[in-house]
This record gives C-alpha cells, sequence and structure tokens, in this order.
C-alpha cells in the first residue's frame, strides 16, 4: 500500500474542508461590516453595535472550522508515521519499537522512526512545526471553559518554542511575559505552514525509507 498517495489525498481534503468551511462565516462577517442584507442597522438608541452577536458568531466559527482541520493533519500525520514504522518493522520481521512514551506519540514515533537510521537533523523543515501542530490539537479534546468557545494553549507547550506558529501575532507579547490564556489561533497562513510542513516532511520521510 502506498501510505504516501493516501498521505497526499487526506492533505488535500483537509485543504478543501479549510477552505471550503470558512467561506460561509467570513461573507456572514462582509456583510456586517460592509451593513448589507440582511444585516442593514436599524435606528436603535443604544449605542450597541448591532448584529454583534452574528459577527461573533461568525468568528468562532472561523475557528471552530480551523480547530477540527488541526485535527485532520494531526490524524494524517500520525497514521504516516505509523505506516512508516509498519513498513520497517512487519515485513522484515524487526521487533516493533515503542509507539507511546511520557512525551506523546508524535516523540514516540519520530524516536522510533530515528532507530531504524534516520537523522532528523537532515530534515528540510523545522519539526518544532509539526510537534506544535500535534499540540495545538491536542488542546482542542481537552477545552477546560464552558463559557467560551475558544480553546487555550498550555503554558508549558509555549514554553517550548522560541517561536509559535499557532498563535496570533497580537498574542506574542501576552506569550514573552508569561501569560497562561493565550488562544490557540488558526487562519489561513498557519494553516498553509503546517500542511506544507507535513508535505516536505512526508515526502523527505519517502525518501528515507527506499535508501
Amino acid at each position: 500500500m502506498d501510505i504516501h498517495v493516501f498521505t497526499d489525498e487526506r492533505l488535500k481534503f483537509a485543504r478543501f474542508f479549510y477552505s471550503e468551511g470558512v467561506k460561509p462565516f467570513k461573507s456572514i462577517i462582509s456583510l456586517i461590516e460592509n451593513e448589507q442584507e440582511p444585516y442593514v442597522p436599524t435606528y436603535d438608541e443604544s449605542g450597541e453595535p448591532q448584529y454583534i452577536y452574528e459577527w461573533i458568531q461568525a468568528q468562532d466559527g472561523i475557528e471552530a472550522v480551523g480547530l477540527a482541520s488541526l485535527s485532520m493533519l494531526s490524524s494524517a500525520l500520525q497514521l504516516y508515521m505509523n505506516g512508516w514504522l509498519d513498513r520497517q518493522e512487519a515485513p522484515k520481521g524487526v521487533e516493533a519499537v515503542s509507539r507511546k512514551g511520557n512525551k506523546g506519540w508524535f516523540h514516540a514515533l519520530k524516536d522510533g522512526i530515528a532507530s531504524h537510521g534516520v537523522d532528523f537533523t537532515q530534515c528540510p523543515i523545522d519539526v518544532d512545526v509539526l510537534e506544535q501542530l500535534v499540540l495545538a490539537r491536542n488542546r482542542t479534546q481537552h477545552s477546560e471553559d464552558i463559557t467560551s468557545n475558544s480553546v487555550t494553549h498550555l503554558k508549558r507547550d509555549l514554553d517550548k518554542f522560541q517561536s509559535h506558529v499557532f498563535v496570533k501575532s497580537a498574542d506574542v507579547p501576552k506569550v514573552n511575559a508569561g501569560f497562561n490564556w493565550v488562544r490557540v489561533h488558526v487562519d489561513e497562513s498557519n494553516f498553509n505552514q503546517a500542511i506544507d510542513a507535513i508535505e516536505v516532511f512526508c515526502t523527505w520521510l519517502e525518501k528515507q525509507h527506499w535508501q
């Protein structure tokens, strides 16, 4: 089975899911901000922004699509890395390496692949991007605040990295100040950065398998 081809198909679908999924929410935001039907303001003496609830819901919708898309990417990466190890071990009768560990599945699989002679210092992408993807995805499964649809990073995760992929640029000062409620942020730019990194990573690992 060509696991690389199937991984590419999963990544293509994730791109499609994200790009199409955010469209209706972006449309709502545009209509509200441009005061177009059905969000044409009416006379109101309260001074409160009109359609603010709908605007916030649309922003939450964009965020939810982004978080769901991260889960797709993380799943595709995990399946590929497991498949890579299966091809190295099962056909050759090699004893399977451990695929679980205290640091999580990504480190366990990475260490397992390294044990088969792969030198990750030669990887053409920054592997930290992949780890940040996995950690951000994990946070989507462990939300702690019932009052918000947003998901926050763990401070200990942020402290691991010099630069942060899934953080708004406006929130970087909060990270540097040690805040522990910085939101997981997914937009078109960092989503594409993550998916491009997975594509390059898997292509590179394919070459290592066939060497």
